[in-house]
């Protein structure tokens, strides 16, 4: 009798919490044109403004209300101004430093008209700890309507151009680019429930030029001081 009830009652629980259910058959991607993903967010070197591609998979009839998520370390968010994504600006006062376990939040915000995020379709920070050590920061906006996905494949995807505008020069910029988005195909309300793949993702790091600049001068020190000792 015991066994009955159990099950019962997890069918029960099953059925309430349907409408809010994610898409775990579509997923997005937000990669930098020509670029391809594999099993870590492809990670370019920032030299300038990057257009990327994005796009869903799977069995979506379409993924619209696209939010962009962006994360940065301690040392960008310090010198940031601002970051643009066509339409969606982030201001420096747009981040939050990540104190929780999940981003973004899973609770709606009307004042923003943020619809909320399933809980399955956020990102565990832990991963994303590792690659920007902490503290780090993150922030949420969204793309606009004429970011809607309607069919499935890059080819049928749109782009978006981000430019990061910092106050002064940085050696350790770091920005990680996400997104969620709404499979059109749930039913209830409509909170984000596709998220990016953490392999169709993108991490943003230093120029090359910048690592070398250092390097040199770094090297050119060294030099200089085993001179001075010799002396």
């Amino acid at each position: 009798m015991k066994k009955t009830v159990l099950v019962l009652t997890i069918c029960i629980f099953a059925l309430m919490i349907a409408p809010c259910k994610a898409s775990p058959f579509s997923v997005l991607a937000i990669v930098p044109e020509g670029e391809f993903p594999d099993s870590d967010p492809v990670e370019i070197d920032y030299t300038g403004p990057v257009t990327f591609d994005i796009w869903f998979t799977g069995v979506a009839h379409e993924v619209v209300n696209i939010w962009l998520v962006l994360v940065v370390n301690n040392e960008t968010y310090n010198s940031l101004g601002s970051i643009t994504a066509n339409g969606a600006t982030f201001l420096k006062t747009d981040f939050e430093q990540v104190l929780s376990a999940r981003i973004p939040p899973e609770a709606p915000n009307t004042l923003i008209g943020y619809p909320g995020c399933t809980y399955d379709d956020q990102f565990p920070v832990g991963p994303i700890r590792e690659k920007l050590g902490e503290p780090y920061y993150y922030g949420y906006k969204p793309l606009g309507s004429s970011f809607d996905l309607e069919t499935s494949g890059r080819e049928n995807g749109k782009q978006f151009i981000l430019t990061i505008n910092l106050i002064e020069e940085i050696e350790d910029l770091r920005v990680l680019v996400l997104g969620n988005g709404v499979d059109t195909t749930a039913t209830g309300a409509p909170k984000l429930n596709v998220q990016s793949a953490w392999s169709k993702s993108t991490f943003v790091v230093p120029e090359p030029g910048t690592i070398a600049a250092v390097a040199t001068s770094l090297v050119a020190l060294i030099a200089y001081t085993a001179r001075r000792r010799k002396h």
